[in-house]
């Protein structure tokens, strides 16, 4: 009897210590959990450089080369050539333009140039636009001031500045343009970090459709387009319906449904009225061709009013341009004109008829 007794007690005293030990070892195993970090399985991000598919690097490889562009299997790159008799054309056109705005008003002119002169090692199939954006700016009156974008774009250059299947500069590059327009307006510019990026994936430029382009298909570009929370993003927008026919209508200044490029202002506009959050009753003009759109978003947060004018389609005339200044109190007037615009173009034929030339 005694010794069924203690033999009762060395099983329970047994099975208790075996308890202890699942325990004390499952407590171990808990605290070890606790002090190293769960494994994260790493996600690949979609795009690499210049949003190329990530991990590939710009293509080094001409595949053709014409007057007009040089070829890649990722890109297209517009030439430019120097034209002195263009250049004082285009010297003309903006100082009669400018004749037309009052005085008081600031008046600012951004020249930037083409993807070409961003890649250096292509030199050899363009000239340089350094002495052609010279030779604008001695022609143009002293209250004018002049910026040339060329140097800060060119800090960004390793950056989806430029779309390589368009012939325009990208959101991202025109905040790094209007980052230089706010330093000579004074303006205290928000960080890039301020906005949340979104995009437009798979966008097929105009230099995409050329003849000679040979753009493999999974180097579409995309387009990025930036917002911030709470911000005003609203527009009264007059757009080309037809030969003389116009509409105007209100909708987001930055809205995704448009799609492609337009997803900033619209298509075809003539003319846009961007609410801003400045609440100091100050409206910012700026005129340019229909590329100016990548610009006005970045300047809402510093005005009441935005004023975009698309000088190749403005439908207001002479007569138009002149009532903005009279309705709204303008501050500052920035005209923006890339180098592939440098000329007798569309663009300077339009902006002396604004500012009373022929």
């Amino acid at each position: 009897m005694v010794n069924r007794t203690k033999a009762t007690l060395l099983s329970l005293l047994l099975l208790l210590g075996v308890v202890g030990i699942s325990v004390g070892a499952a407590a171990l195993k808990n605290h070890m959990v606790d002090q190293v970090a769960p494994a994260v399985a790493s996600v690949q991000p979609l795009y690499g450089v210049q949003g190329l598919p990530y991990g590939r690097a710009l293509s080094q490889e001409i595949l053709a080369v014409d007057d007009a562009n040089v070829y890649f299997s990722d890109r297209v790159l517009e030439r430019f050539y120097n034209d002195e008799q263009g250049n004082q054309r285009t010297a003309q056109s903006i100082a009669t333009f400018f004749g037309a705005v009052p005085e008081g008003v600031n008046k600012t002119v951004l020249l930037f140039p083409m993807r070409i002169h961003m890649e250096t090692e292509y030199a050899q199939y363009t000239d340089d636009v350094a002495p052609a954006m010279e030779q604008i700016a001695a022609g143009l009156p002293e209250d004018v001031a002049v910026l040339d974008a060329t140097d800060r774009l060119y800090q960004h250059r390793e950056e989806y500045i430029y779309f390589r299947t368009d012939d325009c500069i990208t959101a991202l590059g025109g905040y790094y343009g209007a980052q230089l327009l706010g330093e000579k307006l004074g303006l205290n510019m928000l960080q890039l970090s301020d906005y949340e990026e979104y995009r437009f994936e798979s966008f097929k430029g105009v230099l995409d459709a050329l003849d000679q382009a040979q753009i493999d298909e999974d180097c579409t570009d995309y387009v990025a387009y930036y917002l911030r929370k709470g911000a005003a993003n609203w527009q009264t927008v007059t757009v080309r319906e037809g030969p003389d026919q116009y509409s105007e209508h209100e909708s987001p200044a930055v809205a995704l449904s448009r799609r492609g490029t337009d997803i900033f202002i619209g298509g075809y506009y003539s003319h846009s009225i961007l609410q801003g959050d400045g609440g100091n009753g100050k409206t910012l003009l700026i005129v340019g061709n229909s590329d100016a759109k990548f610009f006005a978003p970045w300047f809402t947060p510093y005005y009441d009013t935005v004023y975009l004018v698309n000088a190749e389609r403005y439908q207001g005339g002479q007569e138009g341009f002149a009532k903005i200044f009279e309705t709204y109190q303008v501050s500052d007037c920035i005209l923006i004109e890339s180098a592939d615009k440098f000329g007798d173009t569309a663009l300077n034929q339009r902006l002396a008829r604004l500012g009373g030339g022929r």
